[in-house]
């Protein structure tokens, strides 16, 4: 029956005349070599010189056999070696060999060599089933208290009592027409982040940095410290923070409120737009980002459909990063 299997003993170590997929015991995929000799029977580990993430090469190997089970007496080696095989065998049924299952034994040779064969034979009565990596069974989430989670108040009531905030984790995509006040509202939204203690950082793609400052300064400062100044060329009335307001405010968000440079030609596209909130986020604790607007950054796209599809795309990089 062995010569039947794939030969994947360049990434594995195990006995090929042990090897049956027909027995209802699977294939233990030990720790160790040790391991491997003492329970001979459908048993493997890594081979010398292989990795992690060799296991994928071993996929059609380990389909033969009915599951996987994962043997190691070490808790944290275990641990970290439940992680690293579900990241790799996806579709692999993997089951993990309990704490209780070794009886207090550093190796599964000790485990022989004190109770016996048949203790190794249990080894598969305690057991416990890994779900597949990428799917949750709902009945074992576990629910946060969503009253003490942290989040950021928008600052609107209505708004507020009915979505509770803005958590951390969340992406939130604002549309609507033309000039209908959603960087107006957005930027509140920042002025009201920053107030609650949480920096931010910014993109806009069609105000250069001045304007974006004008524009917000004017929202921070508030009607009753912003004084009218009479343009010389259009006699137009320019409303602007007054200089006392606009210096409380420099300091107030100095250091909390960082703004995407459009103005560096080089880093004015969607990669770079995540580079440098990343770097935000590392670097002075960003926690509330905004893109005005998607249509402005520069998308990877050669036609109006590819267009859509790098926006998606930058859309799902968006959530990813947060």
């Amino acid at each position: 029956m062995s010569n039947e299997l794939p030969d994947v003993s360049r990434y594995l170590t195990y006995e090929p005349r042990f090897l049956d997929p027909a027995l209802p015991t699977g294939f233990w995929l030990c720790a160790d070599a040790a391991d491997v000799l003492t329970i001979q029977i459908n048993a493997g580990c890594l081979a010398a010189g292989a990795s992690w993430d060799d296991l994928g090469r071993c996929e059609s190997f380990f389909a033969r056999f009915p599951y996987v089970l994962l043997v190691c007496p070490d808790p944290q080696r275990r641990e970290a070696m439940v992680a690293e095989v579900r990241r790799r065998l996806p579709e692999t049924v993997l089951l993990v060999a309990n704490d209780p299952a070794f009886r207090g034994c550093a190796t599964v040779q000790q485990l022989r060599d004190t109770y016996g064969l048949a203790a190794v034979d249990h080894i598969l009565l305690d057991t416990t089933e890994l779900p597949v990596y990428g799917l949750l069974d709902l009945a074992d989430v576990k629910p946060p208290d969503m009253t003490g989670m942290k989040r950021c108040l928008s600052g609107i009531p209505n708004l507020d009592r009915r979505i509770g905030g803005f958590y951390e984790g969340e992406l939130s995509v604002w549309t609507g027409k033309r000039g209908e006040g959603k960087s107006t509202l957005l930027g509140q939204l920042l002025l009201e982040a920053v107030d609650q203690g949480f920096p931010v950082c910014a993109y806009s793609g069609e105000l250069p940095a001045w304007k974006f400052k004008y524009w917000i300064a004017l929202q921070a400062a508030g009607p009753n410290y912003i004084q009218d100044r009479k343009d010389p060329v259009t006699g137009r009335s320019l409303p602007a923070a007054t200089p006392f307001a606009q210096r409380a405010i420099d300091e107030w968000w100095r250091g909390r409120f960082h703004l995407y440079d459009i103005g560096n030609r080089n880093t004015h596209d969607a990669a770079d737009i995540l580079r440098l909130f990343r770097y935000a986020s590392r670097r002075y604790g960003a926690k509330i980002f905004l893109v005005d607007n998607l249509m402005s950054a520069r998308l990877q796209a050669g036609r109006d459909r590819d267009f859509y599809r790098a926006q998606s795309e930058f859309v799902s990089e968006l959530t990813a990063f947060a």
